[in-house]
C-alpha cells in the first residue's frame, strides 16, 4: 500500500541540521524549494505541502532550482532525479559544493542503487517514488523540518478542493487497493485506506473530490463511514464499491446516501467516466458585449435540467442579439 523505497544506507546517514533562516522570513512558515519538470507531479507536491502550512517554490529543472536558491534561502529541497538542463544529482552537487547543507527529499519514478550510491554522498535524507503519496510526503517532511504553519483554524469544511483528481479509496484489501491504483491512470492522486481510522485521519488532512468506500467490510458499517467522511470532505463524491453479483447497485448507492457506484472487479472505462480530468470540459453560451460567447460551466448535475432549459429559452434572443 505504500510507494515509498528506502535504502538501509538512506536511514543511517547523517541528517544535515534544520535551519531557521526562511523560517525567519516567512512568519514561521517554513520554505520548500519543490524542482520537478513534471509540471503536473510538481503541482501534486505543493499543493499537498501547501495545505500543510508550508511556502513553496517552484522550479522546472535544476538550472531554475539553482537560480531560486541564490536569491531564496530555504528549509528544505525536494526534487526529482531526472530533470533536463541540470539533473538533479547536479543540482544537489552544486549546492553542496558552495557550502549549503539545506536538507534533501530525492523524488523517482525509479532510480538504481548506483544513483542512490551518489545521492548518499551529498547527504540526501530520504527518498520517495513517484507517484508520490500524500502522508509519506509529508510525515518525511515534518520529520526534517518540523510542521508547517499552523492551519488549525481552517476547517476541513472551508478547503479549496484541488483542480486534480484526488481519490481516497477504503477497502480491507491491499491486492484490490493496488489494482485499483494500477486502473487509474498516472494523473489522478490516490490515497489507499484499508481501515476506517485511517480513512478518518486522511480526510482531516487532506481534501479529495472522490472518496470510494468498500460496502462490505469487516467490522465497519459503510454507509456510516461515508456520513462521518462527508462531514469533513463536503464537496467530493461518494462512491460505493460493489461487486457484480449485486442487484440494482445503484439503487442501493443511492439508498445509501452515496452519489454513485463503481463495480469490482474494476471497469477501467467506469473509473474513468467518474473523474474530472478525463472529462471534456463543458461550455454554456452566454451574451457579453453583444457576444455569444462559450463559456466554462459550473452548474452541477442535480442542475443541468434546469440549465438546458434556460438555454433553450434564450438561445433565441441571444442570437437575434
Amino acid at each position: 500500500m505504500t510507494a515509498i523505497k528506502e535504502s538501509n544506507a538512506a536511514n543511517s546517514t547523517s541528517m544535515p541540521q534544520k535551519t531557521d533562516r526562511a523560517k525567519k522570513a516567512n512568519d514561521g512558515a517554513p520554505k520548500i524549494l519543490v524542482a520537478d519538470s513534471d509540471r503536473l507531479a510538481r503541482s501534486i507536491v505543493v499543493s499537498c505541502l501547501g495545505e500543510k502550512g508550508y511556502d513553496c517554490i517552484e522550479a522546472a529543472n535544476g538550472q531554475e532550482a539553482l537560480n531560486s536558491l541564490e536569491e531564496y534561502p530555504v528549509d528544505l529541497i525536494v526534487t526529482e532525479y531526472d530533470m533536463p538542463a541540470v539533473s538533479g544529482l547536479d543540482m544537489v552537487a552544486r549546492v553542496r559544493s558552495r557550502g549549503d547543507q539545506t536538507p534533501v527529499i530525492l523524488l523517482s519514478g525509479s532510480i538504481g542503487s548506483a544513483a542512490v550510491s551518489r545521492f548518499l554522498k551529498h547527504n540526501i535524507v530520504d527518498f520517495l517514488l513517484k507517484p508520490v503519496q500524500v502522508y509519506e510526503l509529508v510525515a518525511k517532511v515534518q520529520k526534517v523540518i518540523g510542521p508547517g504553519r499552523d492551519t488549525s483554524n481552517i476547517s476541513p469544511r472551508s478547503r479549496t478542493p484541488l483542480a486534480l483528481d484526488t481519490v481516497l479509496i477504503v477497502d480491507d484489501s491491499d491486492r484490490l487497493l493496488e489494482k485499483f491504483r494500477k486502473s487509474v491512470p498516472d494523473s489522478v492522486l490516490v490515497e489507499t485506506s484499508n481501515s476506517a481510522e485511517w480513512a478518518e485521519a486522511a480526510c482531516q488532512e487532506s481534501s479529495f473530490t472522490h472518496v470510494i468506500i468498500d460496502m462490505v467490510i469487516p467490522g465497519v458499517n459503510s454507509q456510516e463511514l461515508m456520513n462521518k467522511l462527508r462531514e469533513s470532505q463536503p464537496s467530493a463524491e461518494f462512491y460505493a464499491l460493489c461487486l457484480r453479483t449485486v442487484q440494482a447497485p445503484d439503487d442501493a448507492a443511492n439508498n445509501a446516501g452515496f452519489d454513485g457506484f463503481l463495480f469490482k472487479p474494476f471497469d477501467r472505462a467506469q473509473l474513468l467516466s467518474i473523474l474530472r480530468s478525463q472529462q471534456g470540459p463543458r461550455y454554456v453560451l452566454a451574451t457579453k458585449d453583444n457576444i455569444l460567447r462559450a463559456l466554462p460551466a459550473t452548474e452541477k448535475s442535480g442542475e443541468q435540467k434546469g440549465y438546458y432549459q434556460r438555454l433553450a429559452d434564450l438561445l433565441g434572443p441571444a442570437i437575434e442579439e
